[in-house]
């Protein structure tokens, strides 16, 4: 009999420490996929949320520059400040009711900012300028 309950603790305490092992080797796992799927979880969080905070910053801009159009004044107001805006194009003189002195000084600008005079010419052609006014800018087309 001794030898029989020798043998059934040494059953009994195999058994214990592989169901042991097992519920060890199971929740180690576990909590390693637990670990990875919410690595997983954060980095699409923080990608979708980069996304969307480029796509409202972008969409911000094209609705500025669709109101810029119509030469209106805008407002852009931050909870703190609030300034007037106004498309840059609206405040200037048209290139026709502008004296030849002032055209060459835009020329000279835009020349300046790296314009070269085909574009510069092409430029002054669409807004309708006398041609005797751009030949008298010497343009080198």
């Amino acid at each position: 009999m001794a030898k029989e309950k020798n043998i059934i603790a040494k059953n009994a305490i195999s058994t214990f420490l592989i169901v042991g092992l097992f519920f060890g080797a199971f929740s180690g796992l576990s909590f390693w996929k637990y670990t990875e799927l919410k690595t997983e979880i954060q980095n699409l969080a923080i990608e979708n949320a980069t996304k969307a905070k480029k796509e409202g910053q972008l969409e911000a801009v094209n609705v500025l520059i669709e109101q810029g159009k119509s030469c209106e004044t805008m407002y852009a107001d931050n909870g703190e400040e609030r300034v007037n805006l106004v498309n840059v194009a609206c405040l200037q003189k048209p290139v026709s009711e502008k004296t030849p002195e002032e055209i060459a000084e835009d020329v000279q600008t835009m020349r300046d900012g790296g314009m070269t005079d085909a574009e510069i010419l092409e430029l002054l052609q669409k807004n309708n300028l006398d041609q005797e006014i751009i030949d008298s800018l010497e343009l080198q087309v």
